[in-house]
């Protein structure tokens, strides 16, 4: 059986930080919505579970679960799912292949609005590098999506790039970064960009939290989030938990 053990005072720290961290946040989200639209001034969630569960040692599968809601846990959004295969070619380098579910809502019920799920088929190729304190990920991802709603299906191929850096403030503290832009591969090519900034906490080295301020920019306006991600591992080789 797979525990996971957390000192109590990891939850303190953890809840007196991010108090503080969500306080700058909320400041930060409340001036640059001023002057927004009703949906573009909303302040949405975005929630995470995402697990790397190792099967060999050069095989893993990647779960990621992902809820979003228009405003703060309300106004549904979207729930995704995503797994797949990953091989680790070497320590620096990983290659996925794997499927993805997807369930939208739209923001106001109307005739034009029209639900739709989405089937993906992706691969993904990531590299991992570091300069000096600062963990690198450079991540490249094809996707294939059939987009179905009541009246039509259609298929969109787009690639994604996202460039993530983490700094350590401690042993248990981090700052994490991403800017991630997707490109349609027919016009027009401009799909969206998504840029992160967060703080991390890490309870061990297979359980891992961050939260922060996520803007999701389309040519229709921009949506503020806040992110909150758990990030876990597992090793079903040996039925321990898998250290990296």
């Amino acid at each position: 059986m797979i525990k996971f053990t957390i000192p109590n005072d990891s939850f303190y720290d953890l809840k007196k930080n991010i108090r503080v961290f969500l306080v700058l946040l909320f400041v930060m989200c409340s001036a640059y919505n001023f002057g927004q639209n009703e949906r573009e001034g909303l302040i949405g969630s975005w929630v995470v579970i995402a697990g790397n569960n190792k099967i060999s040692n050069r095989l893993s599968i990647p779960t990621v679960g992902i809820l979003r809601h228009y405003k703060m846990f309300e106004n549904y959004e979207f729930a995704f799912f995503r797994t797949g295969l990953t091989y680790k070619v070497n320590e620096k380098f990983f290659i996925t292949g794997g499927v993805a579910y997807l369930d939208s809502e739209p923001f106001i019920e109307s005739e034009t609005a029209i639900p739709n799920r989405q089937i993906w088929i992706y691969e993904e190729m990531t590299f991992l590098s570091k300069i000096k304190k600062i963990s690198i990920s450079n991540r490249v991802r094809l996707e294939s999506r059939w987009i179905t709603n009541s009246e039509s299906t259609i298929v969109n191929d787009r690639i994604r790039y996202r460039l993530q850096g983490k700094f350590p403030l401690s042993e248990k503290y981090y700052l994490k970064t991403y800017n991630e832009i997707f490109i349609n591969l027919k016009a027009p090519h401009f799909n969206q960009n998504r840029f992160f900034f967060g703080l991390g906490y890490r309870f061990s080295k297979n359980l891992q939290f961050d939260i922060g301020y996520l803007n999701n920019h389309f040519e229709s306006g921009n949506y503020n989030r806040l992110r909150m991600a758990v990030y876990f591992k597992t090793n079903f080789s040996n039925n321990k938990l898998y250290k990296k």
